[in-house]
């Protein structure tokens, strides 16, 4: 008989006998002690609820109807499918700007009146405080853009339309009509170059 591993059976009994109590309550009163504790989770959890509906609820929770509006960030929108919705991509970074939050006005196209976002408006500090640092490109839902990279001169004197997001350039550029990008979801910054 080999004395070295004689004490392995005993321990083994023990954890065996004392296992059944630890994990399912057992049968010497540990379901009371389970219950207790369950009980005093869901009094603290009583107790959250009733300090945040109480008077100090106000300094716990913002009153958001007191939040005006383009202080809440309404998070990203889908430019693909959501026409109200522009992205803007300046490397790893996506912008998303809502076309109806932005002050609009009136152009003529050949006889025509569109109502229009300009298009700086939507290219702000938050995008880049040098946007003259940066070319851009606008492209449609289609995958259509335009040949060639817009300055940040081009898009001073740009716009898009409100419902269809058609790309408008001044005609003072005399730029071709393939710039006027229909169904714009997306510009793209990158950097001008020397």
């Amino acid at each position: 008989m080999h004395l070295h591993g004689w004490w392995k059976l005993p321990a083994l009994a023990a954890l065996l006998a004392i296992a059944p109590g630890c994990c399912c309550g057992g049968d010497d009163g540990d379901d009371q002690d389970v219950a207790e504790d369950s009980t005093d989770a869901a009094d603290a959890d009583d107790t959250a609820t009733e300090d945040t509906t109480g008077d100090d609820a106000a300094d716990v929770l913002p009153d958001v109807e007191d939040t005006p509006p383009e202080e809440v960030d309404p998070g990203p929108c889908d430019g693909v499918t959501n026409v109200n919705c522009l992205q803007i991509q300046l490397g790893e970074t996506m912008f998303y700007r809502r076309l109806d939050d932005y002050e609009t006005q009136d152009i003529d196209d050949e006889g025509t009146t569109r109502t229009v976002v300009y298009l700086p408006d939507l290219i702000d500090e938050a995008v880049t405080p040098r946007p003259e640092d940066y070319r851009y490109k606008g492209y449609g839902t289609d995958g259509y853009t335009y040949g060639g990279f817009a300055t940040w001169e081009n898009v001073l004197n740009g716009y898009i339309e409100l419902g269809n997001r058609r790309l408008y350039w001044d005609p003072s550029q005399m730029l071709p009509n393939s710039w006027n990008v229909r169904d714009t979801y997306l510009i793209v910054l990158s950097p001008a170059g020397g």
